[in-house]
């Protein structure tokens, strides 16, 4: 680097610390030490390495960015301001204007793809999108761009994002660079007290290219050039020291205590930045960084060309049919959600499958195989036992351009992917979920997972209960205009039922109906876990029975209250859909049974019976 770029590069670090100090101050937030830490590393990659088009923020090809250390972000913001992205005004009103909230939003004015709260999700996303990036630059050779993540010593702790490490180095996510801002404290202890791992050693292992380097901007740029031309990923560890110059310098104090505008002119006299206003910067640098960004995009954008090819995926607003759908010999759930995806995913190439194992409900054979390190044609993506980052990984995969991610797993393992849901619908993605029970003994795993499910609001999950169920409820999911994720529960013990050939696709698709209605009767209320075995007894006691597949479109159809009998497998008792809520939780204390009773078609008939009398 020349002399003058060694002064404005040292000028534009220092202004993006004053600014940032600036911002927390008048917010009254707390933690400027991360930003102040941060302040080299972040310079360095956006001016230097980050390649995108401020006039073009939606182009397929720019390099992805995730911030995963949200507690940077009045430094991530003053870095925009000398990108002329966000104005002065901007960070003046940090925390209220919507280019510059407290909690980074999913925004491209902000240059990066995804914001939450510091729970690792944003981290799992950036692998998500390092996949995507791979998948589509294998069929797309203009594709060629890289994913960086900024991340904390926190991050590096979280069971997730280890998860979503281990991932990415056993795929050799070459376009994946991790820059992590190593300051060795935490928000309550020094990282030393609660981590003696050697790192160097364990991302090795992993597979990723290991860098260990000083905070210094000439160090910093050659580590991130080494790693854009690697053939593993790249986790640079950047030694930054927390609250450099100020009086909490390298303490916990850092995190906690608030900065004072007598800190602030300390800290300036130790800096080449002497603006009177702490929010202002120099229009040197300004002219600095726009002079950057239009050589990055006379050398990266303007001779970049979309293939016909490209446009066309990017644009596939696809809907499936599966009325062609050969269902001769369908058995089980296990049999049609696998030949639906099969049909699917050979149909549309945006189809991306995640899935912990082989041996769940899907045997998938036509996903394009399995995606590998050395098959990035593969479509179908095996986590193992990495429970925790499957959901946030597919988030991200579904962030990156027009890949539609479907997540297959035990119900049991649901918990894990809750978060991640919740997440999906906030950035109006729409994942689609397959939950497979596949036990019939009690799992308190299972009830766990499904009341949570049930806690999310304006999200039901549906329980089809046929062939013609299951292939509206696929049609449903993927060809939906709400951007919402779908969750469906199958059964890998349950037998495919046609016993009901009346099948109205628009009062399915509503959330619930009559399957049988027998006016002025009880009506036996189940979910389609439990149409075979309850169907039957409906038949046998001439009773009314109302189907559901979505527990908030029940609401749509009209029965009485008092003259209902709920019947579940699992505990949805706390539902209060029906006057009385029978699981098999809960039959014996019910029935007042001496013997347990097994909660089988018999019993149960007994009991419906015993209660109409009762009622009568």
């Amino acid at each position: 680097m020349s002399k003058l770029n060694k002064k404005l590069d040292q000028l534009a670090v220092d202004s993006i610390k004053i600014n940032a100090c600036a911002m927390i101050e008048k917010f009254g937030s707390r933690n400027y030490g991360s930003s102040i830490a941060a302040a080299k590393l972040l310079h360095t990659l956006i001016f230097y390495h980050l390649v995108f088009n401020p006039n073009d923020l939606n182009w397929v090809n720019r390099d992805r960015l995730i911030i995963s250390d949200q507690q940077i972000l009045p430094a991530y913001y003053a870095a925009l301001r000398l990108c002329s992205i966000i104005s002065k005004s901007d960070l003046e009103n940090y925390g209220k204007s919507e280019n510059t909230p407290y909690f980074l939003s999913t925004s491209k004015q902000t240059l990066t793809e995804v914001g939450f709260n510091n729970n690792g999700s944003a981290f799992c996303n950036g692998i998500g999108l390092a996949i995507a990036e791979t998948m589509l630059a294998n069929e797309h050779e203009e594709i060629n761009h890289k994913t960086y993540i900024i991340c904390n010593d926190e991050d590096m702790q979280r069971g997730n994002v280890q998860e979503a490490l281990s991932l990415a180095g056993t795929l050799k996510l070459k376009n994946l660079i991790i820059l992590y801002s190593s300051t060795e404290i935490s928000k309550d202890s020094f990282t030393y007290s609660v981590n003696h791992e050697k790192t160097r050693a364990k991302y090795q292992a992993m597979g990723f290219n290991y860098h260990q380097i000083n905070d210094e901007i000439k160090s910093i740029n050659k580590a991130i050039k080494l790693a854009k031309s690697s053939r593993k990923p790249t986790l640079i560890e950047i030694n930054t020291v927390l609250a450099k110059g100020t009086p909490y310098e390298n303490t916990i104090n850092g995190f906690h205590n608030k900065i004072t505008k007598h800190d602030i002119s300390n800290l300036k006299d130790t800096l080449l930045f002497k603006k009177s206003d702490n929010l202002e910067t120099y229009s040197d640098l300004l002219d600095y960084y726009k002079n950057k960004i239009d050589q990055k995009i006379a050398s990266h954008y303007n001779n970049w060309n979309c293939s016909s090819k490209l446009e066309q995926f990017l644009s596939n607003d696809f809907m499936i049919n599966l009325n062609d759908l050969n269902t001769r010999k369908i058995d089980g759930d296990n049999d049609l959600y696998s030949l639906i995806i099969n049909n699917i995913s050979t149909k549309y190439s945006n189809i991306v499958f995640c899935s912990p194992n082989m041996e769940n409900i899907t045997k998938i054979k036509n996903i394009s195989n399995v995606y590998a390190f050395n098959n990035k044609s593969g479509r179908n993506i095996y986590f193992g036992e990495r429970h925790n980052c499957i959901g946030s990984v597919a988030n991200g995969i579904s962030l990156h351009s027009n890949f539609r991610p479907i997540i297959s797993t035990l119900l049991e393992y649901a918990h894990n992917s809750i978060q991640a849901i919740i997440e999906a619908k906030k950035i109006s993605l729409n994942p689609l979920y397959i939950f497979t029970k596949n036990t019939n003994y009690e799992n308190t795993d299972i009830t766990n997972s499904l009341n949570l499910i049930k806690d999310i609001d304006s999200i039901c999950p549906i329980t089809p209960y046929g062939i013609e169920e299951v292939k509206t409820c696929f049609e449903n999911a993927i060809n939906t205009s709400k951007n919402l994720p779908s969750i469906l529960i199958a059964d890998a013990k349950k037998k495919i039922t046609n016993k009901f050939t009346n099948f109205d696709k628009s009062k399915f698709s509503s959330g619930s109906y009559y399957v049988v209605n027998h006016p002025n009767s009880y009506t036996l209320i189940c979910s389609g876990l439990d149409f075979n075995l309850v169907y039957e007894i409906a038949q046998n006691l001439k009773l009314s029975l109302i189907v559901v597949n979505d527990f908030c479109g029940l609401k749509n159809t009209k029965y009485n209250i008092d003259k209902s009998i709920f019947i579940s497998t699992d505990d949805f008792s706390n539902l209060n859909i029906a006057k009385h809520n029978v699981n098999k939780f809960n039959f014996n204390k019910l029935f007042k049974a001496k013997d347990t009773l097994e909660f089988n078609k018999e019993n149960l008939t007994k009991f419906i019976e015993e209660i109409i009398k009762k009622q009568n």
